[in-house]
């Protein structure tokens, strides 16, 4: 006669036609500050699209503020803004908790200043290529990377 040790429980039959549920999406709080209208108009409908929550801004100043009223996750920033450069909008970045990610809408010549956390967009780009560099920036729901 064989004996099982006592901490040793049966496991559980697995049911029939039981199906697993696929992992939420990750639902990213993204700042939108561009001032090209086409470039912004391409990233909120890929963003939206993707059912991540987006808040639009048209200029430097007011993506300054969002950052000090609101959590991003991602800022998308184009460094045409006249009041703010592209190195105050990666330190404003950077002091924000948490610190979101910055991808810098620029032409390949502009001259920017890469940080940490900062990534290029070139224009012109395509929905797929928003979509492309947000699933480079963000691990899925399934990676060991996420939380």
């Amino acid at each position: 006669m064989v004996h099982a040790p006592a901490d040793v429980t049966p496991a559980a039959p697995a049911r029939a036609g039981r199906r697993l549920r696929p992992p939420r999406p990750v639902r990213l709080r993204v700042l939108v500050a561009l001032t090209d209208p086409e470039a912004s108009r391409t990233v909120r409908r890929t963003l939206g699209a993707l059912t991540h929550r987006v808040i639009a801004v048209v200029d430097g100043l007011g993506a300054l503020s969002a950052l000090e009223a609101y959590r991003f996750d991602v800022v998308f920033f184009g460094p045409g803004d006249r009041a703010v450069s592209a190195r105050q909008m990666l330190l404003a970045a950077q002091d924000a908790e948490p610190a979101p990610l910055v991808v810098l809408v620029a032409p390949p010549g502009a001259t920017a200043e890469r940080g940490d956390g900062c990534d290029y967009l070139s224009p012109p780009f395509t929905p797929g290529d928003v979509a492309r560099l947000l699933d480079r920036l963000t691990p899925s729901p399934t990676s060991p990377e996420h939380p």
